[in-house]
């Protein structure tokens, strides 16, 4: 059937569709039906200044997809009212020369426009297309879409699971999860490279990939996220990097043992004149890690994220990885929380990232876990983690149920507005009329308020 159901499927938590009763506040925003809406939001979501809600739809939608799927996809926009949410979509996908099934969050760039990835479409790959980088810019009423670069499968990579990001000068920055050095085989060919797109003609609109790291397996393997930048006139200690390094995670790789696949790598490539260098901060345990997920920064430039089976408890941590010293060029990992599963707890989070808000609060999702019976390893929980004297601690803010409000709450991270509201999506449960990869529901948009 092609790319798509291999990345949902790497996790499947099957529910048992009973009823659950829980106390914590939850609201549906909007529940996808699998029509002209699309369905199954594999990724985060993105707000702007006006509350504003932005996101992608892997599958389904209205209009011709010349893929195996029940449509391509959508970008989609939510607006707050009196009367609730408005939902309007602003682009939808229909494979080939276009996009198709885009995974990965949205990012603005100072004008306004939306820059994303799809993980088919374009060229190559058997007739599914390699992926593209996709733009949408605001056109009067409306929205029009530019494909910006659509890979080849080759050297520049194969499948851009997740976000980009952009520099201060516009230059977009991101990753593919295979292609780059085809003779490096994990899950499929090639283990993914760190890629650079910058406008080689600004009156047509044409953009040059540059490659800025190829992974080889021992040095990391199959980045399934975009990558995170040192934001421009940051204060970061100058070991961090000049505005710009980029920083990330593989799911596998590393050194690792004899026949094993290794647990995974934190990387940095920093920029250095025309060139670029690359280092390997931290490589994971291969009995455990999976740092699948994206990165954020605090204030000091240490870097959190969470990884799917380490911890002490084999069921997934937050992690940090900060410097030895003010100005040390080592880095050390530390999990400041390891997930115990349910009913207590969360567990695997394999895709998923933490976001920081202002006190440095940290809040994240998990896939699984929790305290709802419906799914076998529970639905899904949306969790805090707060800094006391030294010591991190985790409130359990919702767990999923498994029904109308959604589960397993998939890659990315929430987002968390100054009032403390967290906003996320989940690709299955919601309206089950409607089969996200055969899985009852498409997903749904939802917040949690404190």
């Amino acid at each position: 059937m092609g790319k798509l159901p291999l990345i949902l499927t790497l996790l499947v938590i099957m529910p048992v569709m009973t009823r659950d009763s829980l106390a914590q506040t939850e609201t549906l925003l909007y529940t996808f039906t699998g029509g002209s809406d699309g369905g199954v939001p594999y990724a985060g979501l993105l707000a702007d200044g006006q509350g504003h809600l932005y996101g992608t739809a892997q599958q389904y939608a209205d209009g011709s997809c010349t893929l195996g799927y029940a449509g391509c996809g959508t970008v989609f926009e939510l607006t707050p009212t009196e009367a609730g949410w408005n939902f309007k979509v602003l682009h939808t996908f229909h494979g080939g020369e276009d996009g198709a099934n885009p995974s990965s969050s949205l990012v603005f760039d100072s004008n306004g426009n939306l820059y994303g990835t799809t993980v088919s479409g374009g060229t190559g790959c058997g007739g599914y297309g390699c992926g593209t980088v996709f733009e949408l810019r605001r056109s009067g009423d409306g929205w029009q879409e530019s494909i910006l670069y659509r890979f080849t499968g080759r050297a520049d990579g194969e499948d851009p699971i997740g976000s980009v990001a952009l520099d201060g000068a516009g230059n977009i920055y991101g990753t593919t999860a295979y292609g780059g050095d085809n003779s490096c085989f994990y899950e499929g060919v090639g283990c993914g490279v760190v890629f650079q797109l910058k406008r080689s003609n600004a009156v047509d609109d044409e953009w040059t990939e540059t490659v800025l790291h190829t992974f080889h397996g021992t040095d990391g393997a199959e980045p399934f996220v975009g990558v995170t930048l040192v934001p421009p006139q940051s204060n970061f200690p100058k070991s961090v990097g000049p505005p710009g390094t980029i920083y990330g995670t593989t799911l596998y790789g590393g050194e690792g043992q004899p026949g094993d696949i290794g647990g995974g790598v934190v990387f940095q490539v920093m920029p250095s004149g025309d060139s670029w260098s690359y280092r390997t901060l931290y490589e994971f345990s291969h009995l455990g890690g999976r740092p699948g997920g994206p990165l954020t920064f605090d204030d000091q430039g240490n870097l959190y994220g969470m990884a799917g089976l380490n911890g002490r408890f084999g069921a997934g941590s937050v992690f940090e990885v900060r410097r030895m010293g003010p100005e040390g060029s080592d880095w050390i990992e530390t999990d400041i929380y390891s997930f115990r599963g349910p009913p207590d707890d969360g567990w695997f989070p394999l895709y998923q990232g933490v976001v920081m808000d202002q006190a440095g609060n940290l809040y994240g999702s998990t896939p699984g876990g929790g305290t709802s019976p419906n799914c076998f390893g529970g639905c899904g929980t949306e969790f805090r983690l707060s800094k006391s004297n030294g010591i991190w601690s985790e409130s359990m803010l919702y767990s999923l149920t498994g029904n109308a409000d959604g589960w397993s709450p998939f890659a990315g991270g929430p987002v968390v507005d100054e009032q403390g509201n967290i906003y996320a999506m989940t690709p299955f449960g919601g309206d089950t009329n409607c089969l996200g990869l055969g899985q009852p529901g498409c997903g749904v948009v939802f917040r949690i308020s404190p």
